[in-house]
């Protein structure tokens, strides 16, 4: 808990001075390590501490298949949960990968490949986190029992902490550095896509420096470009460059996003980009949400944040043609889950901020699961399914995440034993 700005400072300080102490091969080490965890290495909790069970070999086969495209994968006697009812699901199984495809899944697969054993582990999709600030990472659980906002005590808000006093005072290497951490967590969490609302773009430097965190952890990522504080801000118009210097190559894991506010000329530079709109909305106080959907511009390349106070009019508009992402605390999620249900839409638990809450999902899926007013609208299969789903929405269609001939695949290896998530 944050008292005032002169502690809020020193904690910053402190932060810096742990980072400069921190080796730069370490960091190497660690995007390694959560890269080889990600194509299969075994993951094991003892005693409360992450123990990757990576042999040299290991490690070797995966820089291998990395350098050639073509190289095969074999994942090796684990439980495989395809969510596919025309592969079906293993008690035990394997799955084979060529390249960035699934060549075959079933029982006793023998091929020419690097053999990692998954025994004692989960195959399946991999999760999708569909708004998440990555830059905050590494101010994780400083604002654990932190709202939104209040008029009465910013000192333990959202707003008046985070945005308010550390934001402000990011350097670039703040943003790379808490981009990789994040990327390298969620994949050891079996989250393997992330849509990244990172709103510290105070230069372009600041936006290189996120790119360049996204990238270096292997991870898919959708970067959802958003605006900064100070003059050095370059946001909207930044967008151009980025897309033209970081994402021309229409086959690649990192896409872009523009995070706008309903504004005509915003969203009308996104899609001279080319590339989807993501826009927090809570109400609509101002009307411009409603004058938006009334006038037309609204599409399926629109995404939609929290939503949680629209009224009648304005969740018609989200349903029509666009997207729409919950929130995983703050805004009371499991109510808004069972509303959603019942408008027979299926409800999104991202991370949202690590600075309040914890950085795995599924945790987050099994709390509200475990909550009366969740109901038991939907299964453990269809929950997991979801994930398929997501990917419809943060990516290209023949990047979706299914065991289909053709389609991108993206793997997650979970130790079911530890309960991880």
């Amino acid at each position: 808990m944050i008292d005032d700005t002169r502690a809020g400072e020193a904690r910053l300080a402190e932060i810096r001075e742990m980072r400069r102490d921190a080796a730069r091969p370490s960091r190497r080490g660690l995007m390694g390590a959560g890269a080889g965890l990600l194509a299969g290495a075994s993951v094991q909790l003892l005693a409360g501490q992450a123990v990757a069970a990576v042999t040299t070999a290991t490690l070797d086969q995966l820089k291998r298949a990395e350098r050639d495209p073509n190289h095969r994968i074999l994942l090796k006697g684990g439980t495989v949960l395809s969510l596919d009812p025309g592969v079906g699901d293993f008690e035990t199984g394997d799955v084979l990968i060529g390249g960035k495809k699934i060549l075959a899944v079933g029982r006793n697969l023998n091929a020419a490949a690097s053999v990692l054993d998954a025994s004692g582990m989960i195959v399946m999709p991999g999760f999708v986190d569909t708004h998440h600030h990555q830059y905050e990472t590494i101010l994780r659980g400083i604002l654990a029992d932190g709202v939104l906002g209040s008029v009465n005590d910013r000192k333990k808000t959202y707003q008046g902490v985070i945005q308010g006093i550390f934001t402000p005072v990011y350097q670039p290497e703040d943003a790379y550095i808490s981009e990789l951490v994040a990327s390298l967590n969620q994949l050891n969490a079996g989250v393997t896509t992330t849509v990244d609302t990172s709103q510290v773009s105070h230069t372009p430097a600041h936006s290189d420096a996120c790119i360049a965190g996204l990238k270096e952890s292997g991870r898919r990522a959708v970067y959802t470009y958003s605006p900064g504080l100070g003059p050095g801000s370059h946001y909207p118009k930044d967008l151009l460059r980025l897309q033209s210097q970081y994402f021309s190559s229409p086959d690649q894991l990192l896409t872009l996003e523009l995070n706008a506010a309903p504004n005509p000329d915003n969203w009308a530079l996104a899609r001279q980009a080319g590339v989807p709109i993501i826009c927090h909305i809570v109400g609509d106080r101002s009307g411009n949400f409603e004058a938006m959907g009334k006038a037309g511009l609204m599409g399926p390349d629109n995404e939609y944040i929290h939503c949680t106070q629209l009224n009648e009019t304005g969740v018609a508009l989200t349903v029509l043609g666009a997207r729409e992402s919950g929130t995983a605390r703050l805004e009371e999620a499991v109510i808004a889950y069972a509303a959603a249900l019942e408008e027979y839409r299926r409800d999104r638990f991202p991370i949202d901020w690590a600075t309040c809450t914890g950085g795995q999902g599924v945790t987050l899926m099994l709390i509200a699961d475990r909550v009366g007013d969740a109901g038991r609208g939907q299964t453990a299969v269809e929950q997991i399914e979801l994930a398929l789903a997501l990917m419809r929405q943060v990516g290209d269609e023949s990047r979706v995440t299914y065991y289909e001939a053709g389609l991108r695949k993206a793997k997650a290896l979970l130790d079911r034993l530890a309960g991880r998530g």
